[in-house]
């Protein structure tokens, strides 16, 4: 059969001509095509092959395969009938089919139909038997893990997830059963909040010095423990304590209705028996002291300070500036009291997050709903015309001057102070503000992000009409915070303070943003050198400092104070130096200043002066200890 063949170029085709020699218009006469294509077309009667005979034999050809596997399919259908095999059971055995020929299987295709169906059909059979031994053996695992959990002795080799909700560290005990002890007592002494997975340590060469800690923690279901790590490697002994479900009687519309309102109404109602006194009609023209707080240890060191401190600013203070400073308030979000309910005036609300009442990731979050419950509800918010929110981590170095705070309350709704480490405006900050304000209802930011306050709820002096202002939608943008994981993880462990911010700006409140150095607020050691004009310290940083070879000489962190004893009878701290040359660690690494080393010996001397003058407390209200009784 002839092939096709390049045509050679003649001088016309290298000058632009065609090169078939015909038309300009076209190739050959009878040929396929000419200009410039390069290639000619065979002639007609030369014997080329024409494409639609090889397309009739593919249809011929896939039609014949598509009948045939149509045929296959109803006869295969038709043996599973025979054999009564579901469809599961033929997928089975096509799996089988599909494992490789072995002499057997070979043998076994050339006996009869029968033959072969039925060894298919054993085979699916054992595969199922298999395949459930396998899932019994998975469920008796299980029920047998859960056994060994809920028992007194626990599971030994397992280690299970939870939060925490006492340190092992500080509960150490003799074996698991002690161990497990603990945590039912735990659970009795704080209800929902309380213990009900417990992890401890008795392997005297696993453990080492950990040997006997006995850590108790708190998970949604106890039925549903997720192992953390199992094995003969691990060190651990875990077990759970699991309540009976409380029964639920059957209610008509009408009583269920009643249940629920008088529910609500419990959630918001305020406990004043250990506020101040109060007697007049209120709207006094003066300042409130207020703070917030769940009851744990860390906040009660830091509380007992602050209002010695308090107390010790007001009596030296001359008169007009005393009365400005006109009362104070601890706000306790927590279902019971604590052990400072005699010694700091305090108003108990119920908690937001009842978990907060032992351990929980961040108290802080029922703030803004605890501070709007007072607000609203209690005569004790209403004592006095202007209300200054604070921080525990306070010491109140002298009454807040009456006459410059008017001044600036005359000019603007309130004073709040200015963070360097806010900023509405870092990267990518404003679009998690902006999905804020859209999940805590549709709310409108400020256009320009930038007249977002680079703030937060303290410190700040609003009057009691400005707080009411702007604390719904503070409490709004909180919770749409905490609901929502990106929001949260991006704005960390200020997102509070951002939640403020954006409630203020778009209420309107025009306030007056005070920077360090200038305000009246806070000064905050080791950052600032001296307080200034500032009327309370703020120690939310620690510091290190040393000496020229590097020597630790003195530090001080408040994160260090969190046990229950500490906060019962207060530690009297060490002193900083106040002279001589010494590196400090905190926020950046230079010479400390001789400011700043006396600074830092007067804030810690204020400390310890409460530590001098108040008495110990009765233990209570915490971890393992009986509740307080008043």
């Amino acid at each position: 059969m002839p092939s096709r063949v390049r045509s050679q170029p003649s001088s016309r085709r290298l000058h632009g001509a065609p090169s078939g020699g015909g038309d300009p218009g076209g190739g050959d006469p009878g040929g396929g095509g000419g200009g410039g294509g390069g290639v000619s077309a065979p002639r007609a009667g030369s014997g080329g092959i024409r494409p639609w005979p090889v397309l009739l034999i593919f249809i011929t050809l896939m039609s014949a395969y598509l009948a045939y596997s149509a045929f296959a399919l109803q006869v295969s259908k038709y043996n599973d009938v025979r054999l009564g095999l579901s469809s599961s059971d033929s997928f089975a055995a096509k799996r089988i089919a599909q494992r490789g020929a072995t002499p057997r299987r070979s043998a076994l295709a050339k006996a009869p139909f029968e033959t072969r169906a039925r060894a298919t059909l054993e085979s699916v059979q054992k595969m199922k038997r298999r395949e459930e031994q396998g899932e019994g053996q998975k469920r008796q695992t299980a029920t047998s893990l859960d056994t060994r959990l809920q028992g007194k002795d626990g599971a030994d080799g397992v280690e299970l997830w939870g939060a925490l909700v006492m340190d092992g560290t500080r509960n150490v005990q003799p074996n698991a059963q002690a161990c497990r002890a603990t945590c039912e007592q735990h659970l009795a002494l704080n209800g929902d909040a309380g213990c009900n997975t417990w992890v401890y340590c008795g392997h005297r060469d696993k453990c080492s010095s950990s040997q006997g800690s006995c850590w108790l923690k708190r998970i949604d279901d106890p039925r549903k423990a997720e192992v953390r790590e199992t094995g003969e490697h691990v060190m651990w002994t875990s077990g759970t304590i699991v309540t009976a479900p409380p029964q639920v009687k059957q209610k008509s519309s009408s009583s269920s209705s009643s249940s629920s309102s008088s529910s609500a109404e419990a959630s918001e109602s305020v406990d004043e028996t250990f506020a101040e006194a109060f007697d007049g009609e209120g709207g006094a023209d003066a300042l409130h002291f207020v703070i917030t707080s769940n009851g744990s240890p860390y906040v009660n060191i830091q509380t007992r300070s602050l209002y010695h401190s308090y107390l010790a600013a007001k009596r030296r203070a001359n008169a007009d500036d005393a009365s400005f400073l006109g009362g104070f308030t601890r706000i306790l979000h927590r279902r019971n009291y604590d052990a400072l309910m005699r010694e700091v005036p305090t108003v108990r609300v119920n908690p937001l997050h009842v978990a907060c009442d032992t351990w929980c990731e961040f108290p802080v979050a029922d703030r803004p709903d605890a501070f709007r419950k007072w607000l609203m509800h209690s005569r004790d918010s209403r004592r006095f015309r202007y209300i200054l929110l604070g921080e525990s981590d306070y010491i109140v170095i002298r009454p807040f001057p009456s006459i410059k705070v008017r001044a600036a309350l005359a000019e603007y709704d309130g004073i709040c102070f200015h963070y360097d480490y806010i900023n509405p405006m870092y990267g990518g900050l404003e679009s998690k503000l902006r999905d804020m304000a859209r999940i805590a209802g549709d709310i409108k930011l400020p256009e320009n992000i930038q007249d977002v306050y680079a703030s937060g709820p303290a410190p700040v002096i609003l009057t009691h009409e400005g707080w009411a202002k702007v604390t719904p939608l503070w409490q709004a943008f909180t919770k749409a915070i905490e609901d929502t994981p990106h929001i949260k993880q991006t704005l960390g462990w200020v997102r509070e303070m951002y939640a403020w911010s954006a409630a203020a700006a778009s209420v309107g409140l025009k306030v007056q943003q005070q920077d360090r150095g200038s305000t009246v607020l806070i000064a905050q050691p080791p950052a600032d050198d001296t307080a200034d004009d500032a009327c309370m310290y703020h120690y939310t940083w620690g510091t290190e400092l040393k000496d020229a070879q590097g020597n630790l000489v003195w530090a001080w962190d408040k994160r260090k104070f969190t046990a229950a004893d500490t906060s019962f009878k207060l530690p009297t701290l060490p002193m900083p130096p106040t002279e001589g040359t010494y590196t400090q660690q905190f926020p950046s690494t230079r010479q400390a200043k001789s400011e700043l080393l006396v600074t830092l010996a007067d804030m810690i001397a204020r400390m310890n002066a409460a530590a001098r003058d108040l008495p110990a407390l009765k233990p209570c209200g915490w971890e393992l200890l009986p509740p307080c009784e008043y």
